[in-house]
């Protein structure tokens, strides 16, 4: 058994027993571990409790001891590095992070390491105040594109889907059968939605900047849903399981 320590954010945590919690990571590694802290709930009143570091929407530092054979490891302590304290100021604010939060662990499985999706979910926290501003929309289709790309689900964009050749001026669709943008020589499968060149580049654009340079897309409000949606589906048929709303 070796004691570890690495970042990550908190998923969710539970009560164990009487006094004790088990809380579960996406760790800078890219990968989920849940950790048990025993006691934590006996000793809420100091400032170095574990009962009092596990939130949400913050970077932590966790050391526990790992055990490979186990599938909860025991925690020896945790303690907030850094805080987006703004993101827990209401309800409904941590019901739009949690969101992304939830949705970006889909593709996740046991046993894999993504350690970029980590570092998209921590830039989001980073730039939460600005993106706040920006239209929610392209945001969502932003972050989902970054998820799908990081677990290696990412659309064809900079070539046709169907022939791998240059994408036309005209004629462009998405399609997920087909696994992205389709030219405007090939056939489009039935789930196919026409797409102008700007949707195309603002594909291009949203998957090449951080969050808080997406409102530079100049998109009408029409064109931001048609991102979103076309995104969702893709999603949808690819991992299978619909992003959390």
């Amino acid at each position: 058994m070796g004691l570890k320590k690495e970042k990550g954010i908190l998923l969710f945590k539970t009560r164990f027993r009487t006094s004790s919690l088990i809380a579960r990571f996406l760790t800078e590694s890219g990968e989920t571990v849940s950790v048990l802290f025993k006691g934590a709930l006996a000793s809420t009143g100091r400032r170095d409790s574990p009962a009092a570091n596990l939130v949400p929407f913050a970077v932590l530092e966790i050391i526990y001891y790992e055990k490979e054979t186990r599938e909860v490891q025991t925690g020896k302590s945790v303690t907030i590095v850094e805080d987006f304290p703004q993101i827990r100021k209401d309800y409904e604010t941590q019901a739009a992070a949690a969101k992304f939060v939830k949705t970006a662990i889909i593709p996740v499985k046991e046993g894999d390491r993504y350690p970029e999706i980590y570092d998209t979910i921590v830039a989001l926290f980073r730039q939460w105040d600005d993106i706040t501003r920006i239209n929610q929309d392209i945001i969502w289709a932003g972050f989902l594109l970054s998820v799908l790309n990081f677990s290696g689900f990412a659309p064809a964009i900079h070539h046709c889907a169907v022939c791998q050749g240059q994408l036309t001026e005209t004629g462009l669709k998405f399609s997920p059968s087909a696994g992205g943008i389709v030219c405007g020589n090939c056939p489009a499968p039935e789930d196919s939605t026409t797409i102008t060149p700007k949707i195309k580049d603002a594909l291009v654009f949203l998957l090449s900047n951080p969050f808080r340079r997406y409102g530079k897309l100049n998109l009408s409000a029409k064109e931001s849903r048609l991102v979103r949606e076309i995104i969702e589906k893709f999603w949808n048929y690819h991992i299978g399981k619909p992003p959390h709303k």
